[in-house]
This record gives C-alpha cells, sequence and structure tokens, in this order.
C-alpha cells in the first residue's frame, strides 16, 4: 500500500478505537449523572479537545487516543458534566469533581504535553 493509504488506514483504525473508549467512558460518567445517552462522535478538532452540544451530542478528539488514559477519562468527564451545565461556572466544576475527584494531574498531562499530540495524523479542521 501507498504510505497515504496506510496512514489513512491507521488513523482509521485509531478514530475507532477513540470512539470505543469514549463511549464507554462516557456512558459512564452519564450514568452517575442519570442522564441518557446521547450521539458520541470523534473529530479532528484544531483547538479543543472535545464538546457537548446543548442537546447532548458530544464529540471527544481523536488524538486523545494517545495520552494516557487518564488524560482521555477526563475530557470525557468534563463533557459529560456539560450535560448537567453548559458553562463552566463553580457549578459545572461541583459537577465534574463529583465525577472525577482527581482530574487535576490529567489536565495539567494535558496543558503540557497536549501539543505533542498534534504530530499524528492529517491536519486538523477548524
Amino acid at each position: 500500500a501507498k504510505p497515504e493509504i496506510l496512514a489513512q488506514r491507521v488513523e482509521t483504525f485509531l478514530r475507532g478505537l477513540a470512539l470505543r473508549e469514549a463511549e464507554t467512558m462516557l456512558r459512564v460518567f452519564w450514568g452517575k449523572l442519570g442522564v441518557p445517552d446521547a450521539p458520541i462522535s470523534v473529530r479532528n478538532y484544531k483547538r479543543r479537545w472535545g464538546s457537548c452540544s446543548a442537546e447532548g451530542d458530544t464529540i471527544i478528539h481523536w488524538r486523545l487516543v494517545f495520552a494516557p488514559l487518564p488524560v482521555f477519562e477526563a475530557v470525557c468527564a468534563h463533557e459529560a458534566a456539560h450535560r448537567i451545565v453548559l458553562n463552566h461556572s463553580p457549578a459545572f466544576y461541583r459537577v465534574l469533581d463529583g465525577l472525577l475527584p482527581n482530574r487535576s494531574e490529567a489536565e495539567l498531562w494535558l496543558k503540557e504535553h497536549g501539543p505533542s499530540l498534534w504530530a499524528y495524523g492529517r491536519e486538523p479542521h477548524k
């Protein structure tokens, strides 16, 4: 196979892995919050690790598959908490702390090492 085809196949595989991990983690967090399941997808964002719409649709950046599992989990917990509070107010952080009280080390890792995850895969979207 040509190198570009191989790279595309590897990325497709890793996106699937990221989606399965996100589905597992998000469903656990949503269960703890007592909210129904919602659509989950993985994307190739340029400046964010995840998002959650007002309707509950949740998107996780596929490159988190390269991060340590607690980092991936912290992003999923963050987006799950948005199912209760859609902003970053103190109320949001109370919900988040209830889901994952020991998240600070994972957040620090993402701030320090997150940019290195951009080295993998194709150019991200906006």
